[in-house]
């Protein structure tokens, strides 16, 4: 596992999250890049602010941007990627950072697209974004399709009915996608591509993108939809990756590695 906390220093605003900054990368990187990983289920979210994880993006590079939010609460909506992004962009201030990069995967990229609006962001590279949106996020929308599953894709569905809060407003974003008149395009870009079914070595995410393709006729990750045609409608940057990655493998090491090799290091 992987600990952000060790040998960072913490600016925090407010209760929904902190910057960790490895001062000692400040000097060796031309430009400051903070990472934003995915977004746990908040049931698990918990084992992520002790300080480990699984995401080895959070030592990577200058800093990572945590979630922290309390998991027992009424306000569930207002946990959302604007209120996630006002965030970040404060504990941004307070840390003094400019020109700054975010590199993020999944629901990262919702919370970023939102803060491309400062001045401080430079950019945002948004691994395996979910910012057009995703069946999967909202259970209860997927039970009208349950005539057209498999029974495993089903008892899936029971699962995610179970484990998803739909009250919480990222998992609203999750479903709906983001609203892009609140993002400024021009520093955004998408890096992400779809599995093949013949030769995607992962069951659950064949499974999950199955179902995407059924209920939004797009192919997807297993957990985000990537349709170049809509990325060109919307006006989004993107670049195709060169082989076919699931979700799960945008998350690893090697592949953020990759990625930013190939988008800022270049």
């Amino acid at each position: 596992m992987y600990h952000y906390k060790k040998n960072s220093k913490r600016y925090q605003s407010d209760d929904l999250g902190s910057l960790y900054i490895d001062e000692s990368k400040l000097n060796n990187q031309e430009q400051p890049i903070i990472y934003i990983g995915g977004q746990m289920e908040h049931r698990l979210h918990v084992l992520e602010q002790s300080g480990y994880t699984l995401d080895a993006g959070t030592t990577m590079f200058t800093g990572t941007w945590a979630y922290e939010y309390p998991i027992t609460t009424t306000y569930k909506s207002e946990y959302n990627g604007r209120n996630f992004a006002r965030s970040l962009i404060s504990s941004i201030e307070e840390a003094n950072l400019e020109d700054v990069i975010l590199l993020t995967e999944s629901y990262g990229g919702t919370i970023a697209s939102y803060a491309t609006k400062s001045d401080r962001i430079h950019s945002v590279i948004a691994i395996h974004p979910a910012i057009t949106g995703t069946p999967l996020a909202s259970p209860s929308y997927m039970q009208r399709f349950k005539p057209i599953f498999t029974k495993k894709q089903n008892d899936l569905l029971e699962v995610a009915s179970y484990i998803v809060d739909e009250d919480f407003g990222f998992q609203k974003e999750n479903h709906n996608g983001i609203l892009f008149h609140l993002v400024d395009l021009n520093k955004l870009l998408v890096v992400g591509s779809s599995i093949n079914q013949q030769t995607e070595q992962n069951p659950l995410m064949k499974e999950t993108a199955d179902m995407i393709e059924k209920i939004t006729g797009t192919q997807s990750d297993g957990i985000t939809r990537f349709n170049t045609d809509e990325l060109d409608r919307l006006g989004i940057n993107y670049l195709v990756e060169d082989e076919n990655v699931n979700h799960l493998q945008a998350a690893t090491k090697e592949h953020i590695a990759k990625v930013y090799q190939k988008t800022i290091r270049r």
